[in-house]
């Protein structure tokens, strides 16, 4: 074009004209689901026990303290997540071989052993086998035949070494805590359901699912422990029961808040008062778990003046599952209320990796 120009007769007029396509951004769309009759009646299956395939899980529970609006799309209108295939362990495949490894290292052996008690001289058959318990926890993950043998590339090399030595250090406190019966692993999922009522009309009883990685008793004071593994940056304070339930709360202990409810499922679909034994809840958190003074048990935090921080190990959850249970259901009624809408989080931060900013484009 400036060619032309230069180019052309002096008397030819050239006309210059400026093309342009105006763009603007608009703002995102503010999105809110009314929960109408056909919401509702959607919502139904998470109230029957006659529809094993769907569940409300801890999970899903603290989704929708998140954001009401990703509870919906997830568990409502069920818009999943597209699956990937991934050749190499990311964070959340890592937490799952970790639960399966420890989950087929001490099944196996009981069953080898033909008692559930696991005394201190059991330790070294433990360890001897754990190589074996992480290998098989990698074949099952990426569907390898038994026959087949597992072969360790890339970045799966250093993942093998992590599992294994974060199964080692649980191994070790693990003795400083035998012995002990182990009451149940994987405890839950769809054979056994937690009912809470919401205390309406209709009757309605929502049934809360979920897997507990692990409950043993140990026998030199018959504590109750709820244990739960976990491999990302949880922690085990809390402040009070409230707070475990407060969207608006910055802090607030999703894993926590978690463990409680596992508690009071074993509580009621287990234990259901046979025993008044003192029951603990607590995490295998990887963040903390080779410090010298590591301690999986809960902890709450002091309040008030001169508190600054001071924490109390919680020995016996039993005592406070009856005020857990009042705020679970307070929850759950929220979600069944009619009048509240499944809308966007007041919290754009929680928005950065949600798998349905696309949607809402606030990501």
């Amino acid at each position: 074009l400036y060619q032309l120009l230069y180019q052309v007769p002096a008397h030819w007029q050239v006309k210059r004209y400026v093309l342009g396509n105006p763009v603007t951004v608009a703002p995102p769309r503010v999105i809110s689901i009314e929960k109408t009759p056909q919401v509702l009646q959607v919502m139904q299956r998470y109230t029957t026990e006659k529809l094993l395939g769907t569940k409300l899980s801890p999970t899903a529970l603290n989704t929708y303290l998140d954001c009401r609006l990703r509870f919906y799309f997830r568990h409502v209108a069920q818009v999943y997540e597209p699956e990937r295939v991934q050749e190499e362990v990311d964070h959340a495949v890592f937490g799952t071989i970790v639960h399966a490894c420890l989950e087929l290292l001490y099944a196996q052996y009981m069953k080898r052993k033909g008692s559930t008690t696991i005394e201190q001289t059991d330790f070294e058959h433990l360890r001897k086998a754990l190589p074996n318990a992480v290998n098989q926890a990698f074949k099952d993950h990426y569907n390898i035949a038994p026959d087949k043998a597992m072969t360790f590339e890339g970045r799966n090399v250093i993942a093998r070494e992590v599992v294994q030595d974060m199964a080692q250090k649980v191994l070790d406190i693990d003795a400083q805590t035998a012995p002990f019966d182990i009451l149940g692993l994987e405890l839950g999922g769809k054979a056994k359901r937690l009912p809470i009522a919401l205390n309406d009309a209709a009757g309605t009883q929502v049934l809360i699912e979920g897997s507990i990685d692990r409950v043993d008793q140990t026998l030199a004071d018959g504590v109750i422990r709820v244990l739960d593994y976990k491999t990302g940056q949880d922690k085990k304070h809390f402040t009070t029961l409230e707070a475990l339930f407060d969207r608006q709360d910055p802090e607030r202990n999703k894993a926590a808040m978690q463990t409680f409810l596992y508690a009071l499922m074993y509580s009621r679909l287990y234990d259901q008062g046979q025993t008044e034994a003192p029951i603990q809840a607590g995490l295998f958190n990887v963040k903390e778990l080779y410090l010298p003074d590591f301690d999986p048990m809960l902890r709450q935090k002091e309040e008030g003046q001169g508190a600054r921080g001071k924490t109390n190990r919680v020995n016996n959850v039993r005592p406070m599952l009856p005020a857990f249970e009042q705020a679970l259901q307070k929850l759950l009624q929220e979600i069944w209320n009619p009048a509240q809408p499944f809308d966007q989080t007041d919290k754009p931060e929680k928005c950065h990796r949600c798998p349905y900013n696309g949607i809402c484009h606030r990501g």
